[in-house]
């Protein structure tokens, strides 16, 4: 679909210099040449993609989206944090930082013209990143959820910036050994409750 969209001059001028601007044909005065190209069933589908995505993703969906080196979703949310609050939680790479300044400027040309789509906020930084390893008295998408609340961080590995690694019944060796390495604080559901407790 896209190098059908490419092949049309117009759209081809718009999106190599902006390609956020799909986020927002009309703006861009490409929507007759989009519809056109792609018939009407994409272009209603893409529409639609489009509309669910206006409001729920932020600065950083769209910064890691631009594809920069050392920009992931990630570290994206933890530079964007950092701009808002002035803390970074995390060690970040000098490519990165370099990455981040020039996506900054292209976040700002790209909210400035995008008159029909909106970013959502932010989350909080989070509190504390941990991973899980062995079952737990509820489903790990529940115990992800519960502690988003608390704006706790669910990482699906181990590595230096994890804070907590919470041990259920019969934990995996693996995670445990890099918990050891790293002297990450390896906590039992219950202490985690506690801990939540004493937060509150």
């Amino acid at each position: 679909m896209i190098e059908k969209l490419l092949d049309n001059q117009k759209i081809y001028e718009v999106l190599s210099n902006k390609p956020w601007a799909l986020l927002d044909i009309e703006s861009y005065n490409i929507m007759d040449k989009v519809l056109s190209i792609l018939g009407n069933k994409i272009f209603i589908n893409i529409m639609e993609q489009i509309h669910y995505s206006d409001k729920t993703k932020t600065m950083a969906h769209f910064i890691s989206g631009l594809g920069l080196p050392g920009l992931a979703y990630k570290t994206s949310l933890r530079l964007c944090q950092f701009v808002k609050t002035g803390k970074l939680n995390i060690p970040v790479s000098y490519q990165a930082r370099q990455s981040f300044f020039k996506a900054i400027t292209i976040f700002g040309d790209a909210q400035v013209e995008l008159k029909n789509f909106s970013f959502a906020s932010l989350p909080n930084s989070a509190k504390a990143i941990y991973c899980i390893t062995g079952t737990l008295s509820m489903s790990r998408e529940a115990m992800v959820e519960y502690l988003n609340d608390y704006d706790y961080e669910f990482s699906s590995n181990v590595t230096r910036e994890t804070n907590y690694l919470i041990i259920g019944e019969a934990p995996g060796k693996l995670k445990r050994k890099f918990a050891e390495k790293y002297k990450i604080p390896q906590i039992t559901e219950m202490q985690l409750i506690k801990l939540l407790e004493k937060e509150k």
